[in-house]
């Protein structure tokens, strides 16, 4: 089951639980930044949230600014699964219930969204 948390944690911890990877089928503990100070919003994962929680490095890092696409996926023969599209591949989460889908879904597109307006404000714009 998955946690929402409050975001006003400095380290930037919006949500967490255990998903399935979609190519492995193999449990990994998720956890999902929003942009802090120090670093960009991102989706880490680790194989326990016992690893997670002695501070030990995250097996795979997803940099939010590094998505181009992420989205509902629905060719697969699960039901609730993520895909992260990236230059370097694609990345698929399988979750358990269509609320959890949608509740990390939904963190994931606003992180993404806030990613692209602060892109706009500050690519200068150079015309002729």
């Amino acid at each position: 089951m998955s946690k929402l948390i409050d975001t006003n944690y400095e380290d930037g911890l919006m949500l967490s639980g255990y998903q399935k990877k979609l190519n492995t089928m193999k449990k990994k503990f998720f956890v999902l930044y929003r942009d802090t100070t120090q670093e960009s919003a991102r989706l880490e994962y680790f194989d326990s949230m016992r690893k997670f929680k002695s501070g030990l490095a995250p097996k795979r890092v997803l940099k939010l600014e590094n998505c181009f696409n992420i989205n509902r996926r629905l060719d697969t023969k699960h039901d609730y699964v993520i895909a992260l599209a990236t230059k370097d591949g694609g990345f698929g989460i399988v979750l358990e219930t269509e609320s959890e889908m949608l509740q990390w879904l939904q963190a994931l597109l606003s992180l993404q969204r806030s990613i692209t307006n602060k892109a706009d404000i500050f690519i200068p714009k150079f015309g002729k």
